[in-house]
């Protein structure tokens, strides 16, 4: 009698162990999926936000060539272009790495890409306006507007020969080494960022998910910057994203598609997007270089930036 009450409870057991295991596997899998869409969504939210102007997506062809001139960049302002650099290169072949120039006239006339380093006592609307005039004039190309005082960027499309333009004006802050390590640095890899992935500020009052997103309301601008709470609400470095969006755009030979297009790529290489994207987040060589609380295991949707 005992062996057969026994019997039936270990029967009973093994039910339950399996009817536990079959519900554990139906919730992971909801789960998974649930969390795969919102993350589609959301990237999807962000291209259009970020990278779609007049109804389309531009990249960059092969070959990019950067000059960075004027002033000598100090060991920070370096570190975060060669970092930055070193991970466009080793991943996406069509970057060259940067030229270091004294002046902008010995930068090479098929640069694509200009860094004007400037102290942060030179910089001023006028002084800003002169230096990007004179990137474009090498180009035959005018520039009809006066810039803003600040780190920044213009990008011109020439409709003659679809050669995209770049001008970044990089302050730097030689005096003040840990104010500069601190704000300049990761403003720096936002403008490299954008200037390559052709992206625009995003002004968001939620959860920041990529270096285009930028919670301006909470942080006051002016000098001094007070970096606690801009890092507080703002990426400090780049999001999985950001990896993602580089990925899609420079990931293989596929230049300029439509921006419908780029969207079923992106959906029909979702996961194989994710995979590669992680895998760069995990690299060592490029810590430095991504915000843990939007990338990684928190991409797109657990980021824990702006909690209170």
């Amino acid at each position: 009698m005992a062996s057969v009450f026994q019997e039936l409870l270990w029967r009973y057991q093994m039910k339950f162990i399996v009817l536990f295991l079959l519900v554990m596997f139906t919730l992971t899998s909801c789960m998974n999926k649930n969390i795969n869409d919102v993350q589609k969504e959301r990237f999807l939210e962000l291209m259009g936000n970020g990278y779609k102007f007049n109804g389309h997506i531009y990249s960059r062809s092969k070959g990019i060539n950067t000059c960075v001139y004027h002033e000598e960049p100090n060991k920070n302002t370096k570190k975060a272009i060669e970092s930055f650099y070193n991970l466009l290169h080793q991943e996406f072949k069509v970057f060259n790495p940067p030229q270091y120039k004294k002046s902008l006239e010995m930068c090479l006339s098929n640069t694509d890409l200009y860094i004007n380093l400037m102290d942060y006592r030179e910089m001023s609307a006028e002084s800003l306006t002169i230096a990007a005039s004179s990137v474009f004039a090498r180009h035959n190309l005018v520039l009809n507007k006066q810039l803003k005082p600040s780190l920044g960027q213009v990008v011109l499309r020439s409709k003659k020969n679809i050669k995209i333009i770049s001008f970044i004006s990089i302050m730097q802050i030689i005096d003040e080494e840990k104010y500069e390590a601190s704000y300049l640095v990761p403003t720096i890899i936002e403008e490299l960022f954008q200037a390559i992935a052709l992206g625009r500020d995003i002004d968001v009052r939620k959860k920041p998910m990529s270096k285009l997103h930028e919670d301006r309301i909470r942080f006051k601008t002016g000098l001094p910057y007070k970096f606690e709470k801009f890092e507080r609400y703002n990426p400090v470095a780049l999001c999985g994203f950001d990896i993602w969006y580089l990925i899609l755009i420079y990931g293989d030979e596929e230049r300029s598609l439509s921006y419908d297009d780029y969207i079923r790529k992106f959906l029909m290489n979702y996961s194989s997007i994710k995979e590669r994207s992680l895998k760069i987040e995990k690299n060592p060589a490029y810590k430095d270089l991504f915000d843990p609380r939007c990338s990684g295991k928190n991409t797109g949707i657990n980021t824990k930036i702006g909690i209170q």
